[in-house]
């Protein structure tokens, strides 16, 4: 039996409207399971949501991640778990990076995180830090060490673009 042109575009129709209810349930559901895996903690500071994660005893060691990454690549890269068996360990988003936000109307140069960094960590009651920068984070880092020089005890460059 053949459909008619008005049964063809109906039916067209109606499987367009429920792939779309699917594309839209699936994305939901994708957004809630990532957000159920993210761990840490989120503190509003200078205008934004800054994300990290925390972890350990002993010197604070923040972990700044190079564009295209996020704090939760030092997890998985196995750096994160093995630092903090010595240090008390922050890894930073930078802002517009994992869950940070950024607005888009301010430019943040490697001078404005490392003031942002810095902040952060007096505001959660470290004056003395050690910082470690991998790919651009590197260039932060070494603005964290030039502008707050007496909170930053050593610097470590991984792979840095600076």
């Amino acid at each position: 039996m053949a459909l008619d042109r008005d049964e063809a575009k109906l039916a067209a129709g109606l499987s367009v409207a429920a792939l779309a209810a699917l594309a839209g349930y699936n994305a939901i559901r994708a957004k809630r399971a990532i957000a159920s895996l993210t761990c840490g903690r989120m503190m509003a500071i200078d205008g934004l949501r800054l994300h990290f994660i925390e972890a350990g005893t002993g010197m604070p060691l923040l972990l700044l991640h190079g564009n295209g990454s996020m704090a939760e690549d030092f997890k998985s890269s196995g750096v994160f778990d093995e630092a903090a068996k010595t240090y008390r360990v922050l890894a930073f988003d930078r802002p517009g990076f994992g869950r940070s936000s950024r607005s888009r109307t301010r430019r943040w140069s490697a001078c404005d995180q490392a003031d942002l960094i810095h902040a952060a960590a007096g505001r959660l009651g470290i004056k003395k830090y050690l910082v470690l920068g991998h790919s651009w984070g590197a260039w932060i880092a070494l603005e964290l060490a030039r502008r707050h020089s007496s909170s930053v005890a050593g610097i470590v460059l991984v792979s840095g673009y600076y």
